[in-house]
């Protein structure tokens, strides 16, 4: 993928990955009045057909944050989601680490994403198969 940037930008490198929500999305609003959303999701790697036994999932939070006072754009599409509901999304691809009530400091993958879209049953939001073919 290739992107434009203007004089003096960052280099930036961007993810894309098609996951399935694991629970509903959400979106609230920060202190500052600026939107955000986030929603776990997942990667299923399929099975191993030589062991006949499925790989574990490969799992990660999405978060999209608003630049304006109203939800939309990325914020708006993951609020959005349904549990199960599978989605594209383009991003930076980051590590979040906490440490839990417990005591144990935990890491999980977190996509800050910078655009997300419904994937339906290989098709865009179109009726395109991903192949470009009309449904």
């Amino acid at each position: 993928m290739t992107t434009n940037q203007p004089n003096g930008a960052k280099r930036q490198n961007f993810v894309v990955f098609t996951l399935q929500a694991a629970r509903d999305g959400e979106a609230q609003f920060a202190k500052s009045g600026k939107p955000w959303g986030q929603v776990r999701a997942f990667y299923s790697q399929g099975k191993d057909k030589q062991l006949d036994e499925f790989l574990p999932s490969i799992w990660f939070n999405v978060k999209a944050f608003g630049k304006g006072d109203e939800i939309e754009g990325p914020v708006a599409a993951i609020q959005k989601l349904a549990k199960g509901d599978k989605f594209t999304v383009v991003g930076r691809l980051g590590m979040d680490e906490w440490t839990g009530d417990d005591g144990v400091t935990r890491q999980a993958f977190t996509i800050y994403a910078t655009s997300l879209e419904p994937f339906q049953n290989g098709k865009d939001e179109a009726g395109e198969d991903l192949a470009g073919e009309p449904a």
